[in-house]
């Protein structure tokens, strides 16, 4: 796996790296930020596979983990939450908090496992919500809890959708799922000497629906932030209307989506096209999958050369990635575990304007 423990932390420009790690055949995230002092999250973990893990794990132990959280109770973003636990514990890994959104009634799902895992390692545990208060302001969570000059903050759910959310799917003998996802907003200190749109922030947004979007921005809006960045991690692995337009607008530098391969239904080709003239302008590329997705193998395999019959077959894009994010400057692509460039030009990605 190349270059997936790289640093690239230079005195002038403190950044955020983040590893988006491909989870293979399951279908969702797997997500680790590492932050100016060494310090790290971790931000879903759908994956029971051993090389993201190793990888994770070589990152964590330069310092300490402020927080795992899990944005929903969903087996694709929190399968491999327990083995992750006890492995970081037992390689002396300190781990600050484990956190989930709302109350979680259910006690049989891979979140629950994992909860109980964490109290069983001494773990700190607690829900994250958007709370809301007699006079009717929302207050975010905040996931940073000391003086530095960043801030990760939870601006969805509000904690009364994620109550119901959470009691009707109860009824139903199912997890909450989407309707409770969190989403999160990573971003610096506003620096006053740039003009650069987004510069500094990063959007989470889980597996977040329609509903779970528009109440981040109103909450986003009341609170005094935007949710313009540098790098998305789109919602839903790329679904089919999961990018609204007023998050299209604030996507300034980089759109990753996280997706098994060959799925048939992530991420979407109108998705894929509608961030693609987004983010893709001439030459410069700024949207990558660690998927190869099916709607790209299926218009495209006719297409290849003769070399380049297997690059539409199975197989990632751009695999494992990793994202720099910096205090001052754009976002940057720095590395992958897969080429991804020779597939390019056989996926949406690469073709925004067809």
């Amino acid at each position: 796996m190349p270059d997936l423990v790289h640093l690239g932390v230079t005195e002038n420009s403190p950044s955020v790296h983040v590893y988006v790690f491909r989870v293979g055949e399951g279908l969702g995230n797997a997500i680790l930020l590492r932050f100016p002092d060494r310090t790290c999250a971790i931000v879903d973990w759908g994956t029971q596979k051993d090389e993201p893990l190793e990888a994770a794990l070589t990152i964590a132990k330069q310092g300490r983990v402020r927080v795992v959280a899990v944005t929903h109770d969903h087996a694709d973003h929190a399968l491999g939450l327990v083995r992750l636990l006890e492995t970081f514990v037992a390689a002396g890994v300190k781990i600050d908090q484990f956190v989930y959104p709302t109350s979680q009634l259910r006690d049989l799902d891979e979140l629950s496992k994992a909860r109980v895992k964490a109290r069983d390692l001494g773990i700190p545990i607690h829900p994250v919500h958007v709370r809301t208060n007699p006079k009717g302001v929302w207050d975010p969570d905040s996931l940073d809890w000391e003086d530095d000059f960043w801030e990760l903050m939870v601006l969805a759910p509000l904690d009364t959708d994620a109550a119901s959310s959470e009691v009707r799917s109860f009824q139903k003998d199912q997890p909450a799922g989407n309707s409770t996802s969190l989403v999160v907003l990573f971003a610096f200190e506003p620096d006053s000497s740039s003009n650069i749109p987004g510069q500094g922030k990063i959007l989470f947004t889980g597996d977040a629906t329609g509903r779970v979007l528009r109440t981040a921005d109103e909450v986003a809006s009341q609170s005094g932030l935007t949710l313009d960045n540098q790098l998305l991690v789109v919602p839903h692995h790329g679904g089919v209307s999961v990018v609204p337009e007023w998050l299209e607008r604030n996507i300034h530098g980089i759109a990753v989506i996280s997706a098994r391969t060959n799925s048939p239904h992530h991420p979407k080709q109108a998705t894929l096209q509608q961030l693609a003239r987004r983010t893709c302008q001439g030459q410069e590329k700024k949207l990558y999958c660690t998927s190869y997705a099916q709607a790209c193998r299926k218009e495209f395999e006719g297409e290849a050369e003769a070399d380049d019959v297997q690059l539409v077959g199975e197989g990632p894009c751009f695999g494992h990635l990793v994202i720099r994010v910096p205090l001052q400057g754009r976002a940057s692509f720095e590395s992958s575990s897969a080429t991804g460039e020779q597939r390019r030009r056989y996926g949406w990605c690469g073709n925004p304007t067809r």
